[in-house]
């Protein structure tokens, strides 16, 4: 396929791109927070220790719920992840959350007790109620009769992105695995 794509680049006179190097360049990012986000790959020096990745980790938790009005349910903690995510909302009731708020707070529980393997005030995750939520949370489907998308702001998104990847770099620097990955593939 990719010399199919060179014979047809070469042919027309177009460049064509290379992957590899232009990975960081094709996805440029900006998210503000206590914790400004130009690159969700990079890690620097200072950052790459447990500790400091796990305030990082749960600020940016507290800044995606924020965005479903549940900032008050995640909690910096200085072992696992970083934070967990306080589920007893969801089981109370009377108290209505609204779809986003819900989807947020279950897929950061997914995040905080997959690292931990505690056991949620829940019960087992409502598997189904994650595969409602989640498509619409990331991808922004317009719920039916609201005329609302409730989704992640690309913000949120970015700062979800920059979680992830703060959290695989806690569990390679934990378990003993990581090499230096602080920089990107290729660079």
């Amino acid at each position: 396929m990719q010399d199919i794509q060179r014979l047809v680049a070469d042919r027309t006179g177009d460049a064509l791109e290379d992957f590899a190097s232009n990975v960081l360049k094709a996805i440029p990012v900006q998210a503000g927070g206590l914790y400004p986000i130009t690159d969700v790959w990079h890690i620097e020096p200072g950052l790459d220790a447990p500790d400091s990745l796990r305030v990082h980790i749960a600020q940016f938790a507290g800044e995606i719920a924020d965005e479903a009005g549940q900032a008050e349910h995640i909690q910096p903690i200085d072992t696992g992840i970083g934070f967990i995510c306080d589920m007893s909302i969801l089981a109370t009731d009377g108290r209505v959350v609204p779809m986003i708020g819900r989807a947020v707070l279950t897929l950061l529980h997914a995040l905080s007790t997959g690292y931990q393997s505690s056991s949620s005030p829940l019960g087992d995750l409502d598997n189904l109620r994650l595969l409602d939520s989640l498509g619409p949370l990331l991808q922004g489907r317009q719920g039916t009769g609201s005329g609302q998308v409730s989704r992640l702001s690309d913000n949120g998104l970015v700062k979800l992105f920059r979680l992830l990847r703060l959290s695989r770099r806690l569990v390679e620097l934990e378990s003993g695995t990581g090499a230096d990955t602080t920089t990107p593939p290729g660079s």
